[in-house]
């Protein structure tokens, strides 16, 4: 979503003007694929950590849920692993920073290592 792309730009501090980020924002919905096997790399993005979901947007980036961060925090270990599955690996993730969306929207990026 616009949201989720807009934190993670945000974040990665990609686009230092709002038309840098808009462009950002274009390139991104241009380059949208679907992905039609998720048990396969690139693409086992999904994970999950803790309590709940997420997906594995860029190398130590993570898009969840508000309701996911709301006990995590920096310093936490989170357990990850790929398609929801505890057999499809993963492991043990240091949280680095947790970025709530500041509106109503029930969205979070979470840094880990």
């Amino acid at each position: 979503s616009i949201a989720a792309l807009t934190i993670l730009t945000s974040i990665t501090g990609v686009g230092t003007t709002v038309v840098d980020g808009i462009q950002q924002i274009a390139k991104a919905e241009n380059s949208v694929k679907l992905i039609t096997n998720t048990n396969v790399a690139p693409y086992s993005g999904v994970t999950w950590m803790g309590a709940g979901t997420g997906f594995v947007v860029g190398n130590h980036t993570i898009i969840t849920n508000k309701h996911v961060t709301y006990h995590m925090k920096v310093g936490d270990e989170i357990k990850a692993h790929p398609n929801g599955f505890y057999n499809n690996g993963g492991g043990l993730y240091k949280v680095t920073k947790i970025v709530d969306y500041p509106g109503k929207e029930d969205i979070a990026v979470v840094q880990v290592e």
